[in-house]
């Protein structure tokens, strides 16, 4: 587990507050749901989230678990990616959970945008978590 963290800390994350969306493709329909943002890096982003599921159906243990697309809404741009959850967890004091993103088949474009966002908030000295 030690080294699991490690290796998700390898890359910086900035605290932003930006507005999500996350579509899940279920074998037979869609659904998606509005969600914040806590925190970004270069592969993944944090979201805060009222619910781990869309439509009455969890969306780590369904079966099978749905493909996964994020919208970010952010100042430079929209980014639109496909994801995986490779966590999750109740937090209590924001009542919500937070749901650890990894992005994955990101296009080249989205690719551009994400290191514009990262040179961003670095000159900006955004906080970081």
């Amino acid at each position: 587990m030690i080294e699991a963290d490690r290796e998700r800390r390898r890359r910086k994350r900035f605290r932003v507050d930006w507005n999500a969306r996350l579509k899940a493709q279920f074998p037979k329909d869609t659904g998606e749901m509005t969600v914040k943002t806590a925190n970004f890096s270069a592969i993944g982003i944090k979201i805060l989230a009222d619910r781990i599921e869309i439509e009455g159906r969890h969306l780590t243990i369904a079966n099978p678990v749905p493909a996964l697309e994020l919208t970010l809404f952010t100042p430079e741009g929209v980014l639109r990616t496909d994801v995986v959850i490779r966590w999750y967890r109740w937090a209590v004091p924001e009542s919500c959970f937070e749901i650890g993103l990894e992005f994955i088949r990101i296009s080249r474009e989205n690719r551009d945008l994400a290191e514009i966002l990262i040179r961003t908030l670095k000159r900006q000295k955004a906080p970081r978590d």
